[in-house]
């Protein structure tokens, strides 16, 4: 038996992007409510869920800033899952990435990673919701 996951709120990090953007048509298509934080001002163009009624794409979220995640978590009513696919890698061999590179990659990720793991975990006690979190690294 599985769970339905109509009306459940679902954070999708990194939910503009190829992979992302998967992960939200397959929750949509199951009966969820998808929040994506976005870097930019504006939805990417390639972004096919923009305009949809369970997208609640919010703009100017920077993933590395602490208090920018903590608001943009405290803003999802009953948060039942936080999927984290936001990240960087460097798209090179790894003979041929240089350590500072490494450094800036492994930072990146765990940051924010960690910042979205944190506010996830204070918003589903809060609301007293059981939550599920998945990181893709």
């Amino acid at each position: 038996m599985t769970e339905t996951l109509e009306g459940k709120h679902i954070v999708v990090t990194g939910g503009t992007g190829a992979l992302g953007g998967a992960v939200v048509g397959k929750l949509l298509s199951d009966g969820a409510i998808c929040h994506v934080p976005n870097a930019h001002a504006a939805a990417p163009t390639h972004f096919p869920f923009t305009s949809h009624d369970r997208v609640q794409l919010v703009h100017n979220v920077d993933l590395s800033d602490p208090a920018k995640v903590e608001a943009f978590y405290s803003q999802v009513p009953g948060l039942w899952g936080s999927i984290h696919l936001a990240g960087g890698f460097t798209s090179a061999p790894v003979e041929k990435i240089e350590s500072a590179s490494f450094a800036e990659m492994m930072d990146t990720n765990a940051r924010t990673a960690f910042l979205c793991c944190r506010a996830a975990i204070r918003s589903m006690l809060s609301s007293d919701t059981a939550g599920r979190i998945v990181n893709v690294t």
